[in-house]
């Protein structure tokens, strides 16, 4: 790939076009937003590297990214924590405790003025303060 890559650069750096250096490097089967892309990038960062590595990203709790954001203090405030909690857990102080991951939501749909129907009790449009509004959940 840095082949493909670093030929790409050489003929930019010369002064040809992108449809020029794909017709220059036909053996590499460089198509158009390779070139384009790479050309970007060398222009932004003067590298042809990338930008990411790819893959997953790291999460906050990872244990590397744990150690070097937490401080001492921290790392020692939430073991105070936790162990308190446990004590309150296991002497039957925090009864109805839950953790949980799911998300709470609203059960009620809001009103979406453009896209819901509206009934007037008379046919008359400027009787605003009568609008009746129905509402549905789901896909009816």
């Amino acid at each position: 790939m840095d082949l493909k890559r670093n030929s790409l650069i050489a003929l930019y750096l010369e002064g040809k076009s992108n449809i020029e250096i794909r017709r220059a490097l036909p053996n590499l089967k460089l198509n158009e937003k390779f070139v384009h892309r790479t050309i970007k990038r060398y222009s932004e960062t003067d590298s042809i590297k990338k930008r990411y590595d790819g893959g997953r990203c790291c999460t906050a709790t990872a244990p590397a990214v744990v150690e070097k954001e937490l401080t001492a203090l921290q790392r020692s405030k939430r073991l105070e924590r936790s162990k308190e909690l446990i004590r309150l857990l296991d002497s039957g102080e925090l009864p109805n405790l839950v953790f949980s991951d799911e998300k709470t939501f609203c059960v009620e749909q809001f009103l979406n003025k453009q896209n819901d129907r509206v009934w007037l009790k008379r046919r008359v449009s400027d009787h605003a303060d009568e609008l009746q509004v129905t509402r549905r959940q789901g896909a009816d």
